[in-house]
């Protein structure tokens, strides 16, 4: 008997993976087909570094910080700022087993106490110095365990049960396969088109979806970002919490609160359709902006811009996101331009093609 490890996949609810032919003129969602496969797992955001720097113009500034943040553009103090985060949650290699297993455990914290559950019995990929190799994030198998340890298993797991089956019988095997301690751990990469034609589905959509919109923005601005004093940046680490920062605080975004010398700054994020205290945000009835003083004038000239475009604007007071908040509470007028996402920090994260593109018109009009 080869395996004792229950490897069954998940069935999905997903369409075909290609992107709607009336989305296609979208730059924004264009992008994003081009960089979803791309890691960008906390502590690994080289990958996606790598990949930005690739698609801009060769005259453009580009600089990094300590972290791997990348900060594109000539902005001035006074200047506008739009930041996003590029960092996807995830796992490490921890150990390997002598009959082949991995075991593995992560470098930031879970975003919620079920995490976990969502990944059990999906495709994992490794991301080892010579390539990618795929797996299945799985548990010992039920049908030979006791009654108690089924019990057990059924009621709580934890990352010290689970294993990543590569298809190895030995430890040698998997060192064959390239694996190593501390490679990152990242599910499969699949972006799906629904039933509908306007919704895109896959895991880490809620970092993917950001950094597409900033990205094709940066793009198609290149050639004036000088003329504009317009910085634009991609953050690293901003799921790693900062140390003696309040809980919506990346270390990245700490970092970057610092370096940036803006007056204004729009953060793009993802907000949960699941909002606090009563509030609701639906996916596909527009970007959600984020401003703990709706008056600000950077707020105002969100709610102007979207009111000239035609779209729909929610509004919400505040979020727990760890990109926005170390800007805010500064003598900087900082705002969030979110796009709604369900299912947040599962494998089938959410997002209507209509509010990514708003968000990508809206930031054009408010950088120029």
């Amino acid at each position: 008997m080869k395996k004792t490890v229950l490897t069954v996949f998940l069935i999905g609810l997903l369409g075909t993976g290609i992107l709607p032919s009336s989305e296609r003129t979208s730059e924004a969602v264009n992008v994003l087909s081009g960089i979803f496969s791309i890691p960008s797992p906390t502590g690994y955001e080289h990958h996606m570094a790598e990949a930005i720097r690739s698609r801009l113009p060769s005259h453009l500034s580009v600089e990094s910080d300590n972290l791997g943040s990348l900060y594109i553009g000539d902005g001035e103090a006074g200047g506008l700022a739009v930041v996003c985060g590029m960092d996807e949650g995830g796992y490490i290699v921890s150990g390997i087993t002598k009959d082949g297993y991995l075991t593995i455990d992560r470098v930031a914290s879970a975003s919620h106490g079920l995490y976990d559950f969502y990944n059990i019995g999906h495709g994992v990929r490794i991301i080892t110095g010579d390539g990618e190799v795929t797996g299945v994030l799985a548990l010992p198998s039920l049908h030979i365990a006791s009654a108690e340890t089924r019990r057990d298993l059924e009621s709580v797991m934890s990352l010290e049960r689970a294993h990543i089956d590569i298809g190895t019988q030995s430890a040698d095997e998997v060192e064959e396969k390239g694996v190593r301690m501390l490679d990152p751990v990242l599910p499969m990469a699949s972006l799906n088109s629904l039933l509908t034609g306007k919704e895109l589905a896959g895991p880490a959509l809620s970092v993917k979806a950001p950094v597409s919109t900033v990205l094709a923005v940066c793009g198609l601005t290149s050639k004036r970002v000088g003329q504009l004093n317009t910085t634009f940046g991609f953050l690293a680490q901003t799921k790693f919490p900062a140390r003696r920062s309040r809980t919506a605080a990346g270390m990245g975004s700490v970092r970057a609160a610092v370096r940036l010398k803006a007056a204004r700054v729009i953060v793009v994020d993802v907000f949960p359709c699941l909002g606090e205290e009563g509030e609701t945000v639906k996916a596909g009835s527009g970007p959600v902006l984020v401003a703990a003083d709706p008056e600000s004038e950077l707020a105002q000239k969100v709610k102007k811009r979207a009111e000239s475009l035609g779209l729909s604007l929610q509004t919400v007071s505040r979020s727990g996101s760890p990109v926005l908040g170390p800007f805010l509470g500064k003598d900087v007028d900082a705002v969030g331009l979110f796009i709604p996402v369900r299912f947040p920090e599962t494998p089938s994260e959410l997002i209507h093609t209509g509010d990514l593109d708003a968000v990508y018109r809206m930031l054009i009009g408010l950088v120029e």
